[in-house]
C-alpha cells in the first residue's frame, strides 16, 4: 500500500504525541515538527507508510537522543492488557466457536489505545467490536472476514507465522495462539517481532513479558519499521516468510507493509483511518479478517 497525502498529517500527529509523551517542551516539539516536515521532503508518495514512518521515527530518535522513547509506554501497555486476559480467556472458553471468539478477542485488541486505557470503557469497546463481527459474519459479502476460509486453511497448515503488532495487543494475540495450540499441537507456530525499537511496536521483552516465549517461538523480523517491510528484514526472517504454509498479518502497519506481496496472508486489523479503509473497500472501523488473493 503506497503513502497517500492523507498519511501526512499522521506523521505530524505522531510526532506532536511523542514530544508530549516524553515531556519536551513546546519549543523542542516545534523542532522535531520542523525536522519532520524536512524528512517528508526525502521520501516519495510510492514509499509504504511504514517506510515513511521508520524515516520519521529516525529523526525523532535523533533529536532526543532517545532510541526507545515508548519503551515505559509498551511496559504500562503489557501489564494493564495482562489485567484483562483473565476475562478474555473465560469469555473464549465459554463460548460455542473458541477459534472464532480468540479472532474477536485479538482483533478487538488492535483498537485499543493503550496509552489512554483509563479513558476507555474497555468491557463496552470489546462487546461492540464483537457484535459488530457478528454482523459481518452474516452479510452474504464476507470478503473482509473470510472465517470459513482461515479455518480451512488452518486446518490443513503444518507452519503458521503470525507477524505482532503492538505491545499490550500481544497479550490478546497469545489468546488466539492458545486456541490454535490446543486444536492444532504438532502446527508449528512461530511469532516474529520487531528488530528495533519503533513507535509502540511489540520487540522480543514485551513478548517475553506476555509469556508468549514460553508457549511459541519467537523471531525478529530485522525490521525496524512500525510494519513488516521484507527490504528491511532479516534473511532468516524472510527464509520463515517465504516457506510458511500460511501467514498472520496482524495490525494496520503489517497491512500496509504486505498488502501488495504474494503470500498466503490473512490480515487481521482494524481498519483505523480513512486511507486504509478506502485501500479494503471498507469503513473506518470495520474489523478484517482478509485473505490475501493470489
Amino acid at each position: 500500500m503506497q503513502t497517500c497525502l492523507d498519511c501526512i498529517p499522521c506523521f505530524f500527529n505522531q510526532t506532536l504525541s511523542a514530544g508530549r509523551m516524553m515531556g519536551l517542551p513546546d519549543h523542542e516539539i516545534k523542532r522535531l515538527l520542523d525536522a519532520v516536515g524536512k524528512g517528508l521532503e526525502q521520501v516519495s508518495l510510492e514509499s509504504t507508510p511504514p517506510e515513511m514512518a521508520r524515516l520519521l521515527q529516525r529523526i525523532i530518535n535523533q533529536k532526543t537522543g532517545s532510541q526507545d522513547p515508548y519503551k515505559e509506554l509498551k511496559h504500562q501497555s503489557n501489564v494493564i492488557a495482562l489485567g484483562y486476559a483473565p476475562k478474555m480467556q473465560q469469555l473464549v472458553v465459554s463460548s460455542e466457536d473458541q477459534l472464532l471468539t480468540a479472532i474477536e478477542v485479538a482483533i478487538a485488541g488492535n483498537i485499543i489505545d493503550y496509552g489512554a486505557i483509563h479513558d476507555l470503557d474497555v468491557d463496552a469497546e470489546l462487546q461492540q467490536l464483537m457484535n459488530t463481527e457478528r454482523m459481518q459474519l452474516e452479510r452474504e459479502d464476507s470478503a473482509n472476514f473470510a472465517y470459513q476460509a482461515f479455518s480451512e486453511d488452518l486446518k490443513q497448515a503444518k507452519t503458521l507465522l503470525y507477524i505482532g503488532d503492538n505491545a499490550g495487543e500481544i497479550v490478546f494475540d497469545k489468546i488466539l495462539l492458545t486456541v490454535i495450540r490446543s486444536m492444532y499441537p504438532d502446527l508449528r507456530i512461530t511469532f516474529a517481532v520487531r528488530g528495533k525499537p519503533i513507535l509502540n511496536d511489540v520487540l522480543l521483552e514485551d513478548a517475553q513479558e506476555a509469556g508468549l516465549t514460553e508457549m511459541v517461538q519467537v523471531i525478529s523480523s530485522g525490521s525496524d519499521a512500525p510494519g513488516c517491510v521484507l527490504d528491511y528484514c532479516d534473511e532468516s526472517f524472510l527464509e520463515v516468510f517465504r516457506s510458511s504454509d500460511m501467514i498472520i498479518s496482524k495490525g494496520q502497519g503489517n497491512f500496509e507493509a504486505l498488502s501488495d506481496e504474494d503470500a498466503p496472508i490473512y490480515y487481521l486489523l482494524i481498519a483505523k483511518c480513512a486511507a486504509v479503509a478506502r485501500e479494503l473497500s471498507c469503513s473506518v472501523r470495520d474489523i478484517i479478517l482478509k485473505r490475501k488473493q493470489r
